[in-house]
């Protein structure tokens, strides 16, 4: 039945001017109400339910220009709610009333939940594959976490990375996959790309190797083809796109190895420090900002990438403690 009729004849029904014909369609809602509604579950428990259906009895009785007396029992004897009150249309205006409430309710909060996440997160020196159930396939690099839905029931598949990752994505039109990291926003529908973005790092980096990608900050946007990356400064809040090898951007994930490209020496040591399991420190501000561009196969020791940094920048370094090493 409309909403706008069922109210009607209830107003109707409250001032006793049903006709015969309104009568029955009212007693047929009452009678597909019981059979259908009833099972309608948004309440916490039964105590709750005859709390909200007390507090929907007053309403209506306030608002008659007589009293009933099924409505001026005690609020601690309530009725259940699908017994007949001896003033019957009295009960289908409660009725009507708390369906409407659950129905709201149900919707509010079916719109408001949101789905399970899971967290992976890799220790020094991990790398972790993770398929995602929209056939989609993510690499996690070392002291990195990914945090995403264990299933994507929502218009966009929403991840969020802290660290870096290589995203295989399965092309899905209606669904746009959306890696958030800090306040970066890659947005794709079926596409290969690897994101840097390390906390603690000036420097977050997304580079596609196939497909195209739409990479945001604040309004900000640029959008990147194969063979094309985009660099965001954090200091200087600024968005750039450059082209690169694009056969260099996952060779931490396939060929072993890891690729610096005008990278501040401070960014370059946070990316060894989390494959080696170390905190480097640099005490020099102007020695932190030289760039630095270089590979090192993932077989190589610290030690050994630190005398080929002093070959190529003249820096030093000393062992401070067992887990951390100043480059000075």
């Amino acid at each position: 039945m409309d909403k706008n009729k069922l109210k009607q004849l209830l107003n109707k029904a409250v001032h006793n001017k049903l006709s015969p014909e309104e009568k029955g369609q009212l007693e047929q809602w009452y009678a597909s109400f019981d059979e259908k509604e009833k099972d309608i579950i948004v309440f916490k428990n039964v105590a709750h339910e005859k709390l909200v259906q007390t507090r929907l009895l007053n309403r209506i009785r306030k608002q008659l220009p007589y009293k009933n007396d099924t409505l001026e029992a005690n609020n601690t004897s309530v009725v259940p709610l699908w017994s007949r009150f001896s003033n019957r249309y009295l009960t289908v205006a409660a009725a009507f009333l708390l369906l409407m409430f659950s129905a709201s309710l149900f919707f509010y909060l079916k719109s408001s939940s949101q789905p399970e996440h899971t967290i992976v997160r890799t220790s020094v020196g991990e790398i972790s594959r993770i398929a995602l159930s929209d056939g989609s396939q993510v690499w996690l690099n070392a002291n990195s976490e990914l945090k995403y839905p264990e299933h994507f029931t929502s218009n966009t598949r929403e991840l969020y990375l802290e660290g870096e990752a290589f995203f295989d994505v399965s092309r899905d039109t209606t669904k746009p996959f959306v890696v958030h990291a800090a306040n970066l926003k890659t947005k794709v529908l079926g596409t290969a790309f690897n994101i840097r973005s390390h906390k603690n790092s000036s420097l977050m980096r997304v580079s596609v190797t196939r497909g195209k990608v739409a990479v945001s900050e604040g309004p900000q946007q640029v959008m990147l083809v194969a063979s094309e990356e985009a660099t965001y400064n954090k200091q200087t809040k600024s968005l750039i796109k450059s082209r690169f090898d694009a056969q260099m951007t996952d060779w931490w994930l396939e060929k072993g190895s890891y690729q610096f490209r005008d990278e501040a020496l401070a960014d370059v040591a946070i990316v060894l420090g989390n494959k080696f399991g170390k905190h480097i420190t640099i005490s020099n501000p102007a020695l932190a900002a030289k760039r630095i561009t270089a590979s090192f196969k993932n077989s190589e020791p610290l030690q050994d990438v630190t005398e080929t940094l002093k070959i190529i920048i003249g820096l030093q370094s000393k062992q401070v403690r067992a887990e951390e090493l100043e480059w000075y």
